[in-house]
């Protein structure tokens, strides 16, 4: 479905249609922990692939922050360790190239941007924040995130500065155009095509995440100035909670179906369809989600024991006793 990913600040991505006409949508965000145990729930499989019963095999990746608050991904429930030695680390977005190179954007530490592939980590500066990662067809991977308290982007290690002040979440590229989705210096909702910027709301607000259809269509999720959990179809908004909650994800399908995940107005992890809502667990959030071919839907986050976990429909995995996973990716094969 796409090859970018969304990411949460407090610092969160996400998911797009990738360039093997997957659908995906992730999220992401910032915190983390250790994994202090590997555990399976439900009827989740504790491998790290399974043949869906429609002879396709499908392998869930995710990427966080375990237990023991270093940055990680898994392949399946099998961790991978990004950081072991700095505290506050975290890969709050994944993709995975065909040839099952993994590319996870985060942080080694609080304030330094950049990016993992597999797990050697390319630094993008010293005292900036990267967000959200786009990897194109070629190769090229586009980082959002900000330096130098500006927001901006890099292409590979080139930065393109977007506004003087103000924060990106998420990162998405479609048809050449750079699109970032955060809050503007003045603190308003907002997304960014090149430097372009399009406000979401008057005042205040949140933008999570984005997703650009192959039709040009920008769709955008977080809150709006009321703190209402909603999304937005270029500036047209749709509400999904009466009051409070917060949507970290956001992927639109080919017929104009529009799948988010985030939190409820009670505080739990829950995905909607359109403004319909299937609820994940009794507290806890799902920062990203993906739509795979079948249209089996795909969510990452933590359940209401704060354990990074990913669920398949309803039906949960457990990957660590502590920590998040901020982000998944399926390959299918």
């Amino acid at each position: 479905m796409f090859s970018g990913r969304d990411v949460l600040p407090r610092v969160v991505l996400l998911k797009r249609k990738e360039y093997t006409n997957r659908k995906v949508f992730v999220s992401v965000l910032l915190t983390v922990f250790m994994l202090t145990a590997l555990l399976s729930c439900g009827s989740g499989s504790s491998g790290d692939s399974n043949n869906n019963g429609n002879n396709k095999t499908v392998t869930i990746y995710t990427s966080g922050i375990g237990a023991d608050n270093y940055a990680c991904y898994w392949k399946g429930t099998t961790k991978t360790s990004l950081s072991t030695s700095l505290s506050g680390s975290i890969a709050k977005t994944i993709y995975v190239d065909s040839s099952g190179t993994v590319y996870t954007g985060g942080a080694p530490t609080v304030f330094t941007a950049g990016y993992w592939i597999g797990t050697t980590f390319t630094s993008l500066g010293g005292d900036g924040g990267g967000v959200g990662i786009y990897v194109s067809s070629d190769g090229t991977v586009y980082t959002g995130g900000h330096y130098n308290y500006k927001t901006c982007y890099w292409t590979n290690s080139a930065i393109t500065y977007v506004a003087n002040g103000g924060y990106t979440c998420a990162i998405y590229v479609s048809n050449g155009t750079v699109y970032n989705a955060g809050i503007n210096p003045s603190s308003v909702a907002c997304y960014w095509a090149g430097t372009t910027e399009t406000l979401l709301t008057s005042s205040g607000g949140y933008a999570y995440t984005i997703y650009v259809s192959d039709t040009g269509t920008v769709y955008t999720a977080g809150y709006d100035g009321s703190s209402i959990a909603c999304y937005w179809t270029g500036t047209t908004k749709t509400q999904l909670t009466t009051s409070g909650g917060c949507v970290y994800s956001i992927y639109a399908g080919d017929d104009g179906t529009v799948y988010t995940a985030g939190k409820d107005g009670s505080g739990y992890a829950c995905y909607w369809v359109g403004t319909t809502k299937t609820q994940l667990a009794s507290g806890g959030e799902a920062r990203s989600i993906y739509v795979d071919s079948d249209g089996v839907i795909y969510t990452s986050g933590k359940d209401e024991s704060n354990y990074a976990c990913y669920w398949v429909g309803t039906t949960k995995t457990q990957l660590a006793t502590g920590g998040e996973a901020y982000s998944i990716y399926i390959d299918e094969e």
